[in-house]
């Protein structure tokens, strides 16, 4: 009794097992098959794309052994990843500044740091460079390019700050705001000791010049007693 069971069983699991794959079996075939064709795609593209990898770096490499690096870079440029090819102009913009070639590179470091499709990392450090170069001449538009960098949560926010510091002091002789920046800065986390150390410094610095600022007259009477 008990072998006619498990036969009634067993033909009931077949006859499942039957109309299961009349019913689904050509979507069980099309999975097969597409996950054969995925798994051999994915391995097609993984050699496709090593091969764009390496043909781009080497053209980044033979560009700059050019005769003019800078306009080899920017010509291909626009063939590259946006990596690589926001990697070639920044290159392309340091290459024009050894020139001599200020404006150019101050173009470039723009659309950079405009370039939403550029890594972010990349698009703060062609402001931050903008910030740098522009002080020089216009403070006021360096402390504009700073602001944003200031405010977020980049990598290079203590070194725009620090920046900011020193145009506010060097160009603007406004120590109570440069030293502002540089209380924000050491109160901050994660600042580099390089850093701290340097803001502590320019703290000290700017207490006696903005001191010497607000009081002249006592400084005027320290100096006398000093060189006694």
């Amino acid at each position: 009794m008990a072998d006619m069971f498990i036969e009634v069983e067993e033909a009931m699991k077949q006859e499942r097992l039957e109309k299961l794959w009349q019913n689904y079996g050509g979507y069980l075939i099309g999975f097969i098959v597409l996950s054969i064709l995925g798994t051999a795609g994915f391995s097609g593209y993984k050699s496709w794309d090593q091969g764009v990898r390496t043909t781009q770096t080497t053209q980044f490499i033979d560009a700059q052994q050019q005769e003019y690096p800078a306009q080899a870079l920017l010509d291909l440029a626009p063939s590259f990843r946006p990596g690589l090819s926001t990697i070639a102009q920044l290159q392309a913009a340091g290459t024009m500044l050894e020139g001599g070639i200020e404006d150019e590179a101050l173009s470039i470091y723009d659309n950079v740091a405009k370039d939403e499709s550029a890594p972010v990392e990349f698009r703060e450090l062609a402001r931050f460079t903008l910030a740098r170069l522009e002080a020089r001449n216009n403070p006021d538009k360096a402390l504009e390019h700073l602001t944003p960098l200031m405010d977020g949560s980049g990598a290079w926010r203590h070194h725009a700050r620090l920046e900011a510091a020193i145009i506010l002091a060097y160009d603007k002789q406004d120590f109570k705001s440069a030293r502002n920046q540089l209380a924000a800065l050491l109160s901050a986390e994660a600042v580099p000791q390089s850093l701290s150390k340097k803001a502590s410094s320019l703290d000290i610095l700017y207490a006696l010049k903005q001191q010497e600022q607000e009081n002249p007259e006592s400084m005027q009477a320290i100096q006398p007693s000093a060189s006694k």
